[in-house]
């Protein structure tokens, strides 16, 4: 699928919009709890929407779950928990301190710690700072710190010099110090869903597997990372409720329940649109993918101020407060666009191998260029043994099953002509000696075996009629007997080519 990064930066920018907008409908919902509200809300943010939304366009949503295995599903669930956590805390935070202060906080931090935590955790961190494409991100990081710092300012002018009615008549629960630590929690913890995300990859490779089109491959990953999120959001609910008691709201009399429950509804959908947005662009930012967390966080802090600007949540407040918040805007806005840009600049090609002028080439065997990703697999070759009926046969396959390898490499190959080239003659008036009969069991078995995972298959053997030879290739009658005088051929009879590329066009 072609990259298309125009359209990355705009599904990102919606998402963007989304993620801003998703707490405004609570804001309507009447005589509720809190956590009456925001549970309700859950349902439909983690649960019903990832899995509507999955199904509809991926029916095979149950099956590539199944297929990915429970150790494969451990991790993204795991980093959901986490993730959950910033969850909770980010309503607390929108609570407490309200939409404009508490995205530039929450979302300051999540872009810092989505930025680092990787490198460090990986052990490259060092490798970073010694370069200056890593330099470049961590004063990305540095500028966004300083424009947390900034809003924190803000926020602590703003403490001053609005009165306690005003603050109360725009966010009812306005408590900066309590605000300003759950936000640190929000900030560190939600950076665990680029981490689940990117912990789900064999989830999506599975759904590529089963015929998903790239653009929607990481919805059944979403299910998971997202059931991880709500168990942790209905533990603290649950506790609130019975602290409170306030189990009663969900039928409560006197109450719009109608209206109350539509609106989570549409909270809840609206929330989840952030990230079936934000899955939607990763897929179309190309080479520039890396830029995917920036772009969204930005996208968000954009929009999430502009929402507390219309909802007048710095009304009261001075010029000079006001300044800051624009301040700090600016600097957020400004490390994502900085650690956007060091990413690129180490996702160039390196001058690590460079060629000069006279064809010499150099390499630096002491720099660290890229960190590429392995996985022990196994390679299949066709041979007598695995073909149905013999005693290994069954054993063979399900061990094969049993491992869940991904990349398994499945080889016909030439000592078994007849298990391995379906083509052994020319074609002859326009007529071909086609025949699958011996080679179609056995790759059913092992696309049967290997189903759910990424493989390999390689039908590299070519027939030998169409090389030159001294004499005709000839094949024993006994499809499991080995011969070797298959190997006798040499140059291509048809130098160009073309005779065995219209061979592999006929095979695929």
């Amino acid at each position: 699928m072609d990259a298309n990064p125009a359209l990355g930066v705009v599904l990102h920018a919606i998402g963007g919009l989304a993620a801003a907008s998703f707490y405004i409908p609570y804001k309507g919902v009447r005589g509720w709890a809190w956590e009456t509200y925001w549970l309700v809300g859950g349902v439909f943010s983690w649960i019903v929407s990832p899995w509507a939304f999955s199904l509809t366009i991926l029916p095979q949503t149950v099956e590539i779950l199944r297929a990915a295995g429970g150790a494969t599903l451990f991790w993204p669930f795991f980093f959901g928990v986490l993730w959950g956590v910033g969850g909770l805390t980010f309503g607390l935070t929108m609570r407490y301190l309200g939409i404009a202060l508490g995205y530039a906080i929450a979302l300051g931090l999540c872009a810092a710690f989505g930025t680092l935590m990787p490198p460090l955790v990986n052990g490259e961190l060092g490798e970073i700072l010694s370069r200056g494409p890593g330099q470049v991100v961590v004063l990305g990081v540095a500028v966004c710190l300083a424009g947390i710092a900034v809003s924190g300012r803000a926020g602590i002018r703003k403490e001053g010099e609005v009165s306690e009615a005003q603050k109360k008549a725009v966010v009812a629960e306005f408590s900066l110090g309590r605000g300003m630590a759950v936000a640190v929690a929000c900030g560190v913890m939600s950076a665990s869903m680029a981490y689940g995300i990117a912990a789900g990859k064999p989830i999506a490779e599975a759904a590529l597997a089963h015929g998903a089109p790239s653009l929607w491959q990481n919805l059944p990953v979403l299910i998971v990372i997202l059931t991880g999120g709500f168990l942790t959001n209905v533990v603290w609910c649950v506790f609130l409720t019975v602290r409170n008691g306030s189990g009663g709201d969900y039928a409560r009399g006197g109450v719009p329940l109608p209206a109350n429950y539509l609106l989570c509804a549409l909270a809840g959908l609206t929330w989840y649109l952030q990230f079936f947005f934000y899955g939607m662009g990763t897929t179309r930012m190309g080479r520039y993918d890396f830029s995917s967390w920036t772009l969204h966080m930005a996208s968000i802090i954009i929009f999430s101020t502009a929402w507390g600007i219309a909802l007048h949540e710095w009304r009261g407040t001075t010029p000079g407060t006001r300044r800051l918040v624009a301040g700090g805007l600016a600097l957020l806005v400004a490390s994502t666009v900085i650690v956007g840009y060091g990413n690129y600049l180490a996702a160039r090609p390196s001058a690590t191998a460079a060629a000069d002028r006279s064809g010499k080439v150099t390499a630096s065997w002491d720099k660290v260029t890229r960190v590429s990703r392995t996985t022990p697999t196994l390679q299949v070759v066709v041979n007598p043994p695995l073909r149905r009926g013999t005693p290994v046969h069954d054993n063979a396959f399900k061990a094969l099953r049993d491992l869940g390898a991904d990349y398994v490499r499945y080889v016909p190959w030439l000592p078994y002509p007849k298990l391995g080239v379906a083509e052994l003659e020319p074609p002859k008036d326009g007529k071909t000696s086609w025949d699958f009969s011996l080679i179609d069991p056995m790759t059913i078995d092992f696309l049967e075996a290997t189903k759910g995972h990424s493989v390999i298959l390689n039908f590299s053997t070519i027939p030998g009629w169409l090389h030159k030879t001294e004499k005709p290739v000839e094949y024993p009658a006994d499809p499991d007997q080995v011969t070797w005088s298959y190997t006798q051929r040499t140059e291509p009879r048809d130098p160009s080519f073309k005779e065995i590329a219209d061979y592999y066009a006929r095979l695929l």
